[in-house]
């Protein structure tokens, strides 16, 4: 049983299908579940080492986990992920990338899926605000939304 300290940092966070545990994307850690009933804290089984590091958005799909990341200002890092599950939802089995790299993406966040398609708020341009609130009005401009189409 891990401790409350595993979800420092945690950004995306989704529930499963029957409302047993939450999933919880920890910002520098990993995705943890929080079992409702007992409160017992552990990571997702994930012996593949698949990369669950940095997770802003996180969302549940058809037995699946689909992440947001988006590790430091560097965009050919910033990937959009999907996680495919074990049967009881507590084990990764398997990873496949479903965007990476892509020149539109400026600090991608968080997503929402409906009716079979992923919206990720793509361009946030978060990296041109700094702690003090200082900005270049000049590099800031609209957010974006990207739209996938989700297979099964």
């Amino acid at each position: 049983i891990r401790s409350e300290a595993e979800l420092t940092g945690s950004n995306g966070i989704d529930i499963s299908p029957d409302n047993s545990f939450l999933y919880v994307a920890s910002e520098t850690k990993w995705i943890v579940l929080v079992d409702l009933a007992t409160k017992k804290i552990e990571p997702i089984a994930n012996h593949l080492a698949v990369d669950t590091k940095v997770i802003d958005g996180l969302m549940y799909y058809k037995n699946s986990l689909f992440g947001i990341l988006n590790p430091g200002n560097d965009p050919s890092q910033h990937t959009i992920a999907r996680y495919y599950l074990s049967e009881d939802g507590k084990e990764i089995l398997a990873a496949s990338i479903i965007d990476r790299n892509n020149p539109l993406f400026a600090i991608p966040t968080t997503g929402v899926i409906a009716n079979d398609e992923l919206y990720c708020l793509a361009a946030t341009f978060l990296n041109q605000l700094s702690i003090s609130g200082n900005y270049d009005a000049e590099k800031i401009k609209n957010p974006l939304v990207l739209k996938y189409r989700l297979n099964n």
